[in-house]
């Protein structure tokens, strides 16, 4: 572009004016990339926002089941041993009765 510019017919003027609009160009150029660059930027922490909300949930709840389950073991192992402890005494029960 320069040797373009210091080959022509132009003047020292014009060429000064034609630079000064391509570095306008160029500087409106890179403005709008550096716009389009803090866009994806906070796109982008968005997502690590979102992300991290989404793990923390997910923590929560993995928890929260995780004591329901042990819960409800808890509440099988001792209806299992209610139900141990009833059989036992029905045997004894009907040992009694056949002893009589």
């Amino acid at each position: 572009m320069l040797e373009e510019l210091l080959t022509s017919n132009l003047d020292l003027k014009d060429v000064i004016i034609k630079l000064f609009v391509n570095v306008q160009d160029l500087q409106k150029m890179f403005l709008e990339e550096k716009n389009k660059n803090s866009a994806l930027e906070l796109r982008v922490k968005n997502l690590e926002d979102r992300n991290q909300f989404l793990e923390n949930k997910i923590k929560k709840l993995s928890s929260a089941l995780n004591k329901r389950i042990n819960n409800l073991k808890s509440k099988l192992e001792q209806l299992d041993k209610m139900s141990l402890k009833r059989v036992v005494s029905l045997v004894r029960l009907i040992k009694l009765f056949v002893l009589f």
